[in-house]
This record gives C-alpha cells, sequence and structure tokens, in this order.
C-alpha cells in the first residue's frame, strides 16, 4: 500500500496546477444510490436524455435549482454512463455503450427492487471510469475518488467524523487538508465523500477504534467512525492507470533522463574539477533558530508559508518515502498542539533543523517529533534517539551554551503499548525521555514523569 501511496502521492504532487481548476465541494448528490436509480428510469426505451424534455415527468425533473443540473447530472457525466465529456452547462447528453448496458441490465434483471443499493453491474461502469482516469481524462468527479482512494493508500482506512459536531476534530481537518485541499471546517466533507465511494461498495464501516489508529483520547474516538477497503475497493486501487506499470516504466525514463543530464555535466568537468568536487569537504550546518508561526489554527499553521515548489515534489517519491513520512501531516500536528501546549505555558519554543527547543531554568529542551505506524516504530525510535544525540553533540557550545540538556523523543501519540522494555532503559541511560501528543498535550510517559518541565 505505501508504494501505491506514493505514486499516488506523486500524481497530485506533479499535477497540481492542473487539478486546482477543479473545486474540493460538495459536487455530486450523495448517496448517489438514489440518484444513479432515478437517472436509470429516465433512460428506459430511451439513449438519449433533454433536460427541458425530460423522458418522465418526475418531481426532480420540474426543479429549477441550479444544483440539480450540475450535481445530479454529475452522478452520471462524470463516471462514463455518457457519450458526453461531464462540463459545465451540459443539460442534454446520451448514454455511452457502457451506459447502455448498465441500463439494459436494470431493466432486464429488474434492478429496480433494491432501491437501496447499486447493482453490480452497474457499479461496474464506476470502477472502470475511476480506473482508466489519467491527468488528461480527470473530471470534477473522478478527482474526488482519487483523493479518497490517496488518503486510504497512504493512512490505510477511510475516517469520517459525526456530522452532529459544529466543527470537524483537528485531525479531520487534517486530513481534508493533506489529502482534499480544503479547510475541512465543517465535520460533514468526508461524509459527503462517503456518500460516493460508500454506495460503490469501495469502503465499508469497521469496527476499529480510531483511538489506536489515530492516537486519540476516548472522548474524540467518539467522534471518529473508521472505514476499510473492500474487496472491491481493494482490486480498483491496485487496478489504477496512473499506479500502472506503464506510469513506472514512464517515471523511469525520466529518471533515466535526469541521469544522462547529471552525466553529461561530469563528462565536461576537467579532471581538477571532478576530484575538487569529489573530495569537497563537507560543513555541518548551523542551527539557524526561527520562532513558529504563532497561529492557532490547524490548517493555517499547516498551510505552507512558501507557495514554492518543494524539491521532494520533483522527485521519484519512492525514493523519498521516509522522507514523506517524517514530513507528514501527522508529523506537523503534532509539532502545532505541542507548540500550543508550550505557549499555554509561558514557554515561546523555537524550532530549526532541530523540530522544536526552548530554554527554561538554565536548561535546553530539545525535541525530535515522529509519527508512526506499528510496522515502522523501531526504525522511527531508533532514528530519533540518534537524531537527538546528533543534535545536542553537534551544537552543545554554540546553540546550547554547554548548559544542560535534556532530549525529548515525541511521538505524535502514545506508543507505548508495542513499545520493547528495553527500550526505557535505553532511554534513561542516554537522558532521553519519551513523550507523546495526548489530547491536544504534551504528556510524558509514567517512566519519564520526572523530565517534565512543568511537572
Amino acid at each position: 500500500m505505501e508504494i501505491l501511496g506514493n505514486q499516488l502521492n506523486n500524481f497530485f504532487d506533479s499535477n497540481q496546477l492542473k487539478l486546482k481548476k477543479f473545486p474540493i465541494i460538495k459536487v455530486i448528490y450523495r448517496p448517489i444510490t438514489i440518484h444513479i436509480h432515478q437517472w436509470l428510469e429516465q433512460f428506459e426505451k430511451k439513449d438519449y436524455f433533454i433536460w427541458n424534455k425530460p423522458n418522465k415527468n418526475l418531481a426532480w425533473t420540474t426543479r429549477k435549482a441550479p444544483s440539480i443540473r450540475s450535481q445530479k447530472r454529475r452522478v452520471l457525466t462524470c463516471f462514463g454512463f455518457t457519450k458526453e465529456i461531464e462540463k459545465n452547462g451540459l443539460f442534454n447528453f446520451g448514454l455511452s455503450e457502457d451506459g447502455k448496458q448498465a441500463r439494459d441490465l436494470y431493466f432486464k434483471k429488474k434492478g429496480n427492487k433494491n432501491r437501496n443499493e447499486i447493482p453490480d453491474y452497474v457499479r461496474k461502469v464506476f470502477y472502470k471510469s475511476i480506473a482508466d482516469t489519467n491527468i488528461n481524462n480527470i473530471n470534477i468527479g473522478t478527482n474526488i475518488v482519487l483523493r479518497a482512494l490517496n488518503m486510504i493508500a497512504n493512512e490505510r482506512y477511510f475516517f469520517t467524523s459525526s456530522p452532529s459536531l459544529k466543527t470537524a476534530p483537528d485531525v479531520i481537518r487534517t486530513f481534508c487538508f493533506q489529502y482534499f485541499n480544503h479547510t475541512g471546517k465543517s465535520p460533514d466533507l468526508l461524509n459527503w465523500v462517503n456518500g460516493i465511494i460508500g454506495p460503490l461498495k469501495i469502503i465499508e464501516e469497521s469496527n476499529l477504534s480510531s483511538k489506536t489508529l489515530l492516537g486519540l483520547s476516548n472522548e474524540d474516538s467518539k467522534k471518529i467512525k473508521v472505514h476499510k477497503l473492500t474487496s472491491f475497493g481493494i482490486n480498483l486501487i491496485n487496478s489504477l492507470s496512473i499506479t500502472s506499470e506503464k506510469y513506472s516504466a514512464s517515471k523511469k525514463i525520466q529518471q533515466e533522463v535526469e541521469t544522462e543530464k547529471n552525466s553529461e555535466i561530469i563528462r565536461t568537468l576537467s579532471p581538477e574539477e571532478y576530484f575538487d568536487r569529489r573530495n569537497r569537504t563537507i560543513q555541518v550546518k548551523k542551527i539557524k533558530p526561527r520562532e513558529i508561526s504563532d497561529s492557532r489554527d490547524i490548517i493555517k499553521f499547516l498551510t505552507p508559508k512558501s507557495t514554492k515548489s518543494s524539491i521532494r515534489s520533483k522527485v521519484d517519491p519512492s525514493l523519498t518515502a521516509k522522507t514523506r513520512k517524517e514530513s507528514s501531516q501527522k508529523h506537523r500536528v503534532a509539532l502545532f498542539h505541542a507548540k500550543n501546549y508550550l505557549e499555554d505555558k509561558k514557554i515561546k519554543p523555537l524550532e530549526s533543523n532541530i523540530d522544536l527547543y526552548f530554554k527554561l531554568n538554565e536548561r535546553y529542551h530539545i525535541f525530535e517529533i515522529k509519527s508512526w505506524v506499528p510496522s515502522n516504530l523501531k526504525d522511527q525510535f531508533r532514528k530519533g534517539i540518534t537524531q537527538l544525540l546528533e543534535y545536542e553533540y553537534l551544537n552543545k557550545q554554540e546553540i546550547f551554551e554547554n548548559k544542560e540538556c535534556v532530549k525529548h523523543l515525541l511521538f505524535h501519540s502514545d506508543p507505548s503499548e508495542l513499545f520493547r522494555h528495553y527500550w526505557y532503559g535505553l532511554m534513561r541511560e542516554l537522558n532521553i525521555s519519551l513523550c507523546y501528543i495526548e489530547d491536544k498535550k504534551l504528556i510524558w510517559h509514567k517512566e519519564f514523569k520526572s523530565y517534565d518541565p512543568f511537572n
């Protein structure tokens, strides 16, 4: 799933400008179940639909609301049922060959008997359209579904929050921002997406608790539902054209072109220049302390200050999977809550190539933040320990003024359930504490309460 996530990340990263034209709002009526049934009824014994002269006069065909002609239409026009390509102002359209076949089976098999489900032969048209989507034919509807699949490929699950909430929990807003480029202030955005991919049986609600998966408090976990991929969803995500071998081959060709460019540069160097480059002395970069954004709004905090594209977006993401994890939204959310917690304690934290640090009572406290999942906890633990020791050693004199440094390994959620017992002793030996974010607060593990500077 990680490779699929990287490929989907790269698709959205490298096509940001083109995909920006698609609004991330409620652009399709949901749940789509009732609307696909109503549309198929309109095409009984007819292959074409004219809005001003509907084939059947039903209540919805007489309504003048603009959303009827756009959001309802897109249930068909975005997913391969019509010959016409989805566009604004499309009022008259005919069935495609796939649409005709689905319509014929619908009436032959009396698909309208169960209007609470979409028949499998109708869902197959949706699946085919989504699987065949690429940057040249993507539309406002398939864009939403691919973004949802991107979220699932990276997070392994799809999450929704209770629609009765006035404001979505921070973790839901983070998912909306990360995968849908939307503030997600309303808790209903991911529920709306679920109204599309749920009836298509791409996902189904599970009994899993979001507490462990997302590192939430008991109270917050009750507000969030976890949805898992079905067998149909697994088949669909594995058949996407943008993650196919052909796609990978085109990326490999691009890499070879870049490699050839680098080789050409090397060939133009004189022996002396080549020797100088190969044997240049690497200087350790000095820390440049900077104040962390003082925003208390998580979306503003997560929004990059610079609009320039990052180097990471120009590199094959399969080569930078660890970098992506380290700079993931979970990492930034943990930093956001840690910053707010410290500011509530009247501490002004700083960041640099060190995630977070501050000075209190002639001691420096330095933090390395790690997000984790069960499969990478061991690697994240080892890397975090190494980074903290390196930060202290390299900056002991110039930045930390030869004062005592207290090192803290901060996880985005409590990892202790999967922590190996000897890790605690190792951390104490290295003067490194274990802490994590829980209920938007910075919590020190019970074995390291003495390291809490506010205790």
